[in-house]
């Protein structure tokens, strides 16, 4: 009996479906849907490898007719996913995924007439605090405090904190660019966005299922981490199949507990109530934020605020899917999930308008027309989410074989429904059709809608005020301590003028001698004991006392959250894919989605939300049964077994290109990962270089202010060979880069922050760099020259096409641009590059050797970005020893040489590094490696090939001043089909 394939409580065969199996061809047609192939109620037997690559990218929000400066959200994924056979009846599967993401995402809405994505907009972001008292931000490189500064914000700033022009019926009016009313009412709404640096998450899950006659049984767990999140998962799960395996029921459980640990962003903390008082006004004060939520906790970071919580989540499920004939199939399914603890979104922000009834006017001949009524104050508030969400949803599918076309009909609806208020439908319809040749093309429709929570508003309007100054009958205006928060102690100025001020009795004020006095020239007084206060220190940090509006006329739940509002959306896409025999499939598709409040039956809250988005994914499966039964000598097996074209040359997991396929038609998978470690000293190729030397030479005639500690690389890169003809090879490596930078001031620097870009690029280097996204894409051309013996040559040629992004950048902070990244950051060359190499080979017994000569060629003298990275020229020997047929373990030695940077950044690029100096980089490189590499010839992975290698640097020689390389880490996976 061949492999059996169990779906929906029905064993399918890989045979032509006959008497015996009738839905074979519906079952299989439906398990060919990417993303939708496998529900939670089925298993599969086999073994598979999946590697996947998608891309996300939204189009520009609406802005009131304003073009943002900050890109759109971009989001790249990169998966790999391998089930296998285990003993006695097992199944395992293990998921690794990351994602990485930047772009704009809005922190509030807001009335368009309040301005919140001002254009050429001079406004003061420090000089009018939030409660009416002036503050100072920082201090400069001298440590003298910086006075309120007036910074021009471009483009879309979240700038969240205006005055609003109401008519009688709180509705906004429209304004003119200095804040007069213009015109009638105004009901436009609009996004206030900020943009976001490269953040990246990985998460890895495992999961186990065991068939038990009738049963099968399934546990997973998983971790998924990224800057501000960490949670992990556990999960249990059972399959019944009944009713002679016609009806398959299904039941599962799983728990989640996640912990938040955000830094606020630094551009918007300014501008949000919450965080603004807890870092300015009342430092570290617990009444800020600390007293009203239950679920969270603010505590004092780097620049901004930190946000500390924790939630858990319980699901339960409950599906069955039943075999309604021999062409229909139906899967039925209802869901069940508690989210406890802190559910907020701490990025997010809800505008409150607040009428003062202190500082309104009589509005009776100042603008009737325009029904102009009341003066409203616009402040954020951090929004605050229930703490509780209890959601259930309805699952149905139903598939259906359509025997003229020999196609399959997918049609699903989802219902969703929550605690919040939310109600969501989903219906979606696919169409699998086989073209041929194994071909099949698969149109899909997609429209969601959902309507608002309960708790979603825009924004708010209150009739009260922000704050208000305290005062006494008798003293007048009363003042508290802002150098000490919780000092529950006030003072006032003596309102007759009677007591003589006090003289300040303290040598090391600036007022020694001389009188201690207020504001208004008097004395001060304790209310406490009412005795004058003679410390000059102490006047200067005393203002008025003030108390906050009250928080219980708001609702207690409120957000702006677009993804709360009321809206719909229709996506339509298509994916094509291609089957070959050897158990190889590839599958691409496209979708693209477009978001509206219109699209929402009786049109939605959030029409000015409306945006676009597109998706691209690519995926490629490959069949390990197929692969097992061709090397295990079955009736297609190839002859001579492919793997060991691999295997003979015994070149290490690090070599590339080291072997072509046996015979034509040939094709071969593999995935190579490797992660490069930079690490420890600075140096010039003959020592460690100390922080003075890097100040002073490091930068190339600019001081150097901050040094990297550590850089790491990693590649996640596939390869896919095929054999066009016994000579000739082609080959396709996409890959996939993530970098990761930590930095630290040099000791000596003279700068360490300031409000500048060279300032503010220096803060921001005390916060680890990363990016992340696809890197650049090669394809190859190798030529076998000949033969001799146990001796063989072969020539490559291969182009790399600049598909890795060069134009990273630090996101700008307070409207300050930063510019780019370092050129090590980047992740590609961005230019057209040859690559050509020459590759011997050679065997005897159990020893194999190798011997590989191998260039880059820059075909451009610049990228776009203003810069060519340099010619690069390897050579690389190796020998191995079989110690079993299926085990080897291998020694290598590489020299490396790689010129300097030519050209710079042609755009906007701050230097504070030596690593941002293009005459650092290149050098000279001899590296010795160690490693291993097993051919598996038995069992379900027969015909895979994996290796592992380590190289450790022997010596540098860089061209400047750069930091020591730590190693080289591969490991590779490899399969002729």
């Amino acid at each position: 009996m061949r492999r059996r394939r169990k779906g929906a409580g029905v064993a399918v065969t890989d045979e032509r479906p006959g008497p015996a199996d009738p839905l074979a061809a519906l079952l299989l047609a439906a398990l060919a849907l990417p993303g939708l192939a496998l529900q939670p109620a089925l298993a599969e037997d086999g073994g598979t490898a999946t590697f996947q690559y998608s891309r996300y990218q939204e189009g520009g929000r609406d802005l009131d007719g304003l073009n943002s400066k900050f890109r759109p959200i971009t989001a790249e994924s990169v998966r790999q996913s391998l089930s296998l056979p285990l003993r006695d009846g097992w199944q395992g599967r293990v998921n690794v995924s990351q994602d990485s993401w930047s772009g704009a995402t809005p922190v509030a809405t807001a009335p368009s007439s309040a301005r919140g994505n001002r254009v050429n907009t001079t406004h003061v972001m420090t000089g009018a605090s939030i409660d009416g008292v002036t503050h100072e931000h920082g201090v400069d490189e001298d440590g003298n405090p910086l006075p309120a500064e007036v910074h021009v914000s471009s483009g879309a700033s979240p700038y969240l904190y205006s005055a609003l022009k109401l008519d009688a019926r709180y509705r906004p009016l429209q304004t003119d660019a200095d804040g007069q009313v213009s015109g009638g009412v105004d009901d436009r709404l609009v996004h206030t966005l900020s943009s976001a640096s490269p953040e990246v998450r990985q998460q890895i899950d495992i999961s186990a299922t065991r068939e038990r006659g009738e049963r099968a049984y399934t546990a997973a767990g998983g971790l998924s981490r990224e800057p501000d999140f960490e949670s992990w998962f556990g999960q249990a799960a059972v399959r019944h199949a009944v009713n002679r395996r016609l009806t398959t029921l299904n039941a599962g459980i799983s728990y989640t507990q996640g912990k938040t640990d955000a830094r606020l962003d630094p551009d918007v903390t300014p501008h949000v109530y919450e965080p603004y008082m807890y870092l300015y006004e009342r430092p570290g004060s617990e009444a800020v934020y600390n007293a009203v939520r239950r679920n969270s906790r603010m505590s004092p970071g780097a620049g901004a605020p930190v946000i500390r919580g924790t939630r858990t989540d319980w699901a339960a499920g409950l599906g069955v899917t039943h075999i309604l004939s021999k062409t229909a199939w139906l899967d039925a399914g209802l869901g069940y999930t508690r989210s406890h603890g802190y559910l907020d979104n701490p990025y997010k922000a809800v505008e409150v308008a607040f009428i003062d009834p202190q500082k309104q006017q009589g509005r009776a001949g100042g603008n009737a027309a325009a029904g102009y009524e009341y003066d409203a104050e616009v402040v954020a508030l951090m929004e605050k989410r229930p703490d509780l969400r209890q959601q259930g949803t309805l699952n149905l599918r139903l598939v259906r074989h359509v025997a003229r076309p020999d196609a399959a009909l997918h049609l699903d609806y989802r219902y969703f429904q929550d605690s919040w208020g939310v109600r969501a439908h989903t219906l979606q319809g696919q169409w699998v059709q086989p073209l041929g040749g194994g071909w099949s093309l698969t149109p899909r429709l997609r429209y969601y809608t959902q309507t608002a929570a309960d708790f979603y508003t825009p924004y708010l309007i209150t009739a009260q005020g922000l704050y208000n100054v305290v005062t006494d009958p008798v003293y007048g205006v009363l003042y508290r301590n802002t150098a000490l928060p919780d000092d529950s102690r006030r003072y006032y100025e003596d309102p007759a003028g009677t007591v003589p001020p006090p003289l300040d009795p303290d040598p090391a004020s600036a007022r020694y001698g001389l009188p201690v006095t207020g504001a208004n020239g008097r004395a001060v007084i304790n209310r406490d004991t009412g005795q004058a206060v003679d410390n000059a220190a102490l006047v200067r940090a005393l203002k008025p006392d003030t108390t906050p509006f009250d928080r219980s006329v708001l609702p207690a739940t409120y957000s702006s959250d677009p993804r709360l509002s009321g809206f719909g959306s229709v996506t339509a896409g298509l994916v094509l894919t291609r089957q070959w025999s050897q158990g190889l499939r590839l599958e691409v598709g496209y979708e693209r989605m477009r978001h509206a409040g219109s699209l929402k039956p009786g049109g939605g809250e959030a029409a000015y939300a409306d945006y676009t988005a597109d998706w691209f994914n690519v995926a490629l499966t490959v069949d390990l049964d197929a692969v097992a039964a061709t090397a295990g000598g079955g009736e297609h097996a190839h002859h001579p077994h492919s793997a060991a074209s691999a295997a003979a040359t015994g070149a290490p997991a690090g070599v590339l290109m080291d072997h072509l396929p046996a015979t034509a038609g040939e094709f071969m998978v593999g995935y190579r990962y490797q992660a490069i470690r930079q690490s420890g000293a600075v140096t010039d190729g003959h020592g460690a270089v100390d922080d003075y030397t890097l100040i002073n030479r490091g930068c190339g005639g600019l001081p150097c202010y901050v040094r990297p500690t550590q850089m790491d690389m990693r590649m996640h890169m596939l390869d896919v060979m095929y054999a066009w003809s016994d000579r000739l090879t082609l080959m396709l490596m996409p890959q996939f880069m993530t970098m990761d930078m930590s930095m630290r001031l040099l000791d000596g620097s003279p700068r360490t922050g300031g409000m500048d870009a060279t300032g503010m690029a220096i803060s921001h280097a005390a916060h680890p760099h990363v990016s992340a996204g696809l890197g650049d894409t090669e394809v190859h051309a190798l030529l076998r020259l000949g033969d001799a013996g146990p001796v063989s040559w072969h020539a490559g040629l291969g182009l790399s096409l600049p598909t890795g992004a060069v134009d990273l950048g630090m996101r700008s902070m307070m409207g300050v641009d930063m510019g780019r990244l370092a050129y090590g950051m980047q992740l590609g060359s961005g230019t057209w590059d040859v690559k050509p190499g020459l590759t011997v080979t050679g065997r005897r017994d159990a020893l194999a050797w190798g011997a590989q000569l191998s260039g880059i060629r820059r075909l451009q003298s610049r990228n776009d970005a203003g810069y060519a990275l340099g010619d690069v020229i390897q050579t690389t020997v190796w020998g191995s020893r079989a110690w079993r047929p299926d085990l080897s373990v291998s020694l290598r030695a590489a020299y490396t040489r790689q010129g300097a940077i030519r050209g710079a950044f042609r755009d906007r690029h701050v230097p504070i590094s030596s690593d941002d100096n293009p005459g650092n980089s290149g050098g000279q490189w001899l590296d010795l490696g160690l490693g291993m590499n097993h051919d598996i010839r038995q069992g379900m992975l027969a015909g895979n090939r994996l290796g592992v290698e380590w190289m450790q640097p022997v010596r540098d020689t860089p061209n400047g001043y750069q930091l020591r390389r730590s190693g080289t880490l591969t490991l590779n996976w490899a399969m002729h089909l």
